[in-house]
């Protein structure tokens, strides 16, 4: 069994409404147990249904006095010798459970409808990890079970973590694009043994085999690169205002802000070029951060906060809330919203963990005392 959020939305309105099998209940444990996304979803609608109310609505009703009522109706010839009352009890149940769930339904969407922007943005019971390979079709790449994907000469195999590929296709220059979402992270070996390590919400554009001077990669979002030294071919990550060119190295790249990209090298050396005309080197330890506006500016860093992404864990240096919402977004797949905003100014300290979203509340409530209400995927934050 694995997270299905339409399927979970109907088991948990049968567990309130005293009808969710034993078998399948054990089932339900047992996942909740081992997945951290259909447990904090299955928390959702703990605090989804505490918010409208609707555990309270079931409980009002008189099962027994509306079977009584359901007895009373005049029955026509066709029934009038033998009445199996048990089939109407179930029927009736099914009736009001039917009713609840579009209840239910029509409450979701409403909520869904006040914050639509949200599902615009990244829909989590819909986005996978996708290969859009060129010139063919777009693959979803499963990060529960192994998978082999064949394409002509080319063999795609998915670890479920990691994608490596093997063989020559037509058109294995184009490039192709690899795109992860919110809450998944995933790597790639690419074809001269290069490792790219990918945080969620990144795209990566590249093909099957390097041809040319350049092994040529293009990145939006954030991804660590262990580049395979070639000194006779340099290799190139393209961003959005900035070109890397580097010919053996460890560094990070950070483009979700789209006015800057941040250039953290840890091993070797790299080259960087803005917009064809401004350029830099960088030396291990040093970091680059270049806007249009202002330029490069460079600093130094701790590379364990830098690259802790990978390790799913973030590092928490008194930081404001205010700038965890792009965070939540990418992790967790959730609007962070202040319902005061001096909130948002509150700093914190520590780690935050990618699968933990409910440690990391629990421990803020306790710390703070601000308490978090989730309506759909909107986190609210409030004191």
């Amino acid at each position: 069994m694995e997270a299905d959020y339409k399927k979970m939305r109907q088991l948990y309105l049968e567990k309130i409404t005293g009808l969710l099998e034993p078998e399948v209940e054990q089932k339900l444990l047992a996942l909740l147990k081992i997945d951290p996304n259909a447990r904090d979803y299955w928390e959702s609608l703990e605090a989804e249904n505490e918010s409208i109310g609707l555990s309270k609505v079931i409980d009002s009703i008189d099962v027994n006095s509306e079977l009584e009522t359901f007895k009373n109706i005049e029955l026509t010839p066709f029934t009038e010798h033998s009445v199996n009352w048990k089939y109407y009890f179930a029927a009736a149940s099914i009736i009001l459970m039917i009713s609840l769930f579009l209840i239910y339904l029509n409450l979701d969407t409403v909520s869904k409808r006040k914050s639509a922007h949200i599902f615009n943005v990244v829909d989590m019971e819909k986005e996978e990890i996708l290969l859009s390979v060129a010139g063919c079709k777009r693959f979803k790449l499963s990060t529960i079970s192994p998978q082999q994907i064949i394409i002509g000469t080319v063999k795609l195999n998915n670890t479920g973590k990691k994608l490596v590929f093997s063989g020559n296709i037509q058109n294995a220059t184009a490039f192709n694009e690899l795109s992860v979402p919110a809450k998944k992270y995933y790597e790639i070996i690419l074809p001269d043994g290069t490792k790219v390590s990918i945080n969620s919400v990144t795209k990566l554009k590249f093909p099957f085999i390097f041809s040319g001077f350049y092994r040529e990669v293009y990145l939006e979002g954030e991804a660590y690169f262990e580049v395979t030294k070639n000194v006779r071919n340099p290799f190139v990550v393209h961003t959005k205002n900035v070109d890397i060119l580097v010919k053996g190295t460890h560094f990070n790249v950070n483009t979700y802000n789209t006015k800057n990209t941040e250039t953290s090298l840890l091993e070797g050396s790299v080259e960087l070029t803005a917009r064809g005309k401004n350029t830099a080197a960088l030396t291990p330890g040093m970091q680059a951060l270049y806007s249009d506006e202002t330029g490069f500016s460079f600093r130094s860093f701790e590379s364990d906060e830098i690259t802790s992404w990978r390790r799913g864990a973030f590092y928490l240096n008194h930081t404001s809330l205010g700038e965890l919402k792009d965070l939540f977004l990418r992790w967790y797949g959730v609007i962070l919203v202040f319902d005061n905003r001096s909130i948002a100014n509150h700093q914190v300290s520590g780690i935050m963990e990618r699968d933990k979203l409910n440690d990391f509340l629990a421990n803020l409530r306790l710390s703070t005392g601000f308490k978090a209400r989730f309506e759909g995927n909107t986190l609210h934050l409030t004191d």
